[in-house]
């Protein structure tokens, strides 16, 4: 899930059903004898919408169409929505609305919860504390070592995380 929703994550002048099987167009249930199941894709593109409150006109509408929030909330679900065995998310909830980010953390801790790895970066101290099991705080490409949920505080993490005390780095 990258942060540059508009230039990494989707193709912006292509309706939400071509976007939702973006990265899987080529595998079951969306490819068929190497063409694209619109039909599948569709239904994909109905689920997210659906699943993640994301407000459209339709499965067809542009991904240039929708505002900020609801194209993040539909990057999401399309992410959160395909089986993979861990999740990169860069600022998973940059952009949305309360009830959205709810959602968001929620369905994070449910994939986690499942076995899946999830790789968080964030520069929201508050959703890496709510979200995270371990942490590392890297600055100037040195990193402060994993620290385990019981060692959070929140003070000595945001001091990491402005390059204070930072002895124990270790070179990347």
């Amino acid at each position: 899930m990258p942060a540059d929703r508009k230039r990494r994550a989707v193709a912006i002048d292509l309706p939400l059903t071509y976007n939702a099987v973006l990265r899987d167009h080529w595998v079951a249930p969306f490819d068929r004898n190497h063409i694209i199941d619109f039909s599948a894709a569709r239904e994909f593109a109905k689920r997210i919408i659906s699943e993640f409150g994301v407000v459209c006109s339709s499965e067809s509408s542009r991904a240039e169409s929708l505002s900020g929030g609801n194209l993040q909330k539909f990057i999401v679900g399309r992410e959160l929505l395909r089986p993979a065995q861990y999740i990169i998310a860069e600022n998973p909830t940059s952009g949305l609305d309360m009830a959205a980010t709810t959602y968001v953390r929620r369905t994070l801790v449910e994939h986690r919860n499942a076995g899946n790895g999830i790789i968080l970066l964030s520069g929201d101290l508050d959703e890496l504390i709510a979200l995270s099991d371990r942490m590392t705080v890297i600055y100037r490409g040195r990193t402060s070592g994993s620290i385990p949920r019981k060692d959070f505080d929140k003070l000595k993490i945001g001091a990491l995380m402005l390059g204070q005390d930072f002895q124990i780095a270790k070179p990347l």
